[in-house]
């Protein structure tokens, strides 16, 4: 068994060491978790780091509808109490343990491990099974050797996924710079006896601000500058 788990977390960093996306990273690791730990059902929970909340990104064998109904937030639920200790936890009977939140009626045993980078916790691996006293120590051990792999891939991941949304919104930035751009008048009117002139710098790299020369009649120019 020891040499099957030790063949399995070779597999896995093998696979994390690809350039995949959060979901596939997610996928891999559970799809290879099932060989070496039984569960009925598996969630992966990401720490938001804005509101603290625990977002559910990855699950197996849970209800329809409980994403939604058992939202939790760190310090909230067995998942909740790992995201804000930090350390993993077994739960024999979980009917006994007033922090199990009711996600299955099923769940009898539970096991979860933090994932973690440098010290940080970013998320929660968990696992469920329907009978009671399922998980011991070395299955916390062996769900806390793929949470320490998974963490690093799922943060090289995410940053990556964040990486790309910033480029992309500096792109759809820098059309609707040139856009803007293009509004305002490309230099100012002659008109004997007056200098006129007139610049917009934007704060960021698209603004609020307007300005235009407009030629009412012959001997009448209107200045229009609008916030």
């Amino acid at each position: 068994r020891r040499s099957l788990e030790r063949e399995v977390l070779l597999e896995v960093a093998k696979t994390l060491s690809e350039p995949l996306g959060v979901d596939e990273v997610i996928a891999a690791i559970m799809e290879s978790l099932r060989q070496v730990v039984a569960y009925d059902a598996a969630a992966v929970y990401l720490v938001n780091r804005r509101t603290l909340a625990l977002e559910r990104v990855a699950q197996v064998g849970y209800p329809d509808g409980t994403v939604e109904a058992f939202g939790l937030r760190v310090g909230e639920g067995l998942v909740g109490w790992v995201a804000k200790t930090g350390d993993g936890v077994i739960v024999a009977d979980v009917r006994n343990d007033p922090r199990y939140v009711a996600a299955r009626p099923g769940t009898r045993s539970e096991i979860a491990a933090t994932l973690q980078v440098r010290g940080r916790t970013i998320g929660v691996f968990n696992l469920e099974s329907d009978q009671e006293d399922t998980y011991h120590e070395g299955h916390l051990e062996m769900l806390t050797g793929f949470a320490s792999q998974a963490a690093v891939a799922v943060e090289r991941a995410r940053l990556t996924r964040d990486l790309l949304e910033q480029r992309r919104l500096e792109r759809e930035l820098a059309i609707a710079r040139e856009i803007q751009a293009s509004f305002l008048p490309k230099g100012a009117p002659s008109v004997p006896g007056f200098e006129l002139a007139g610049a917009a710098h934007t704060h960021a790299q698209v603004g609020g601000d307007y300005f235009d020369f407009i030629r009412v009649s012959d001997g009448r120019l209107g200045l229009a500058i609008a916030d």
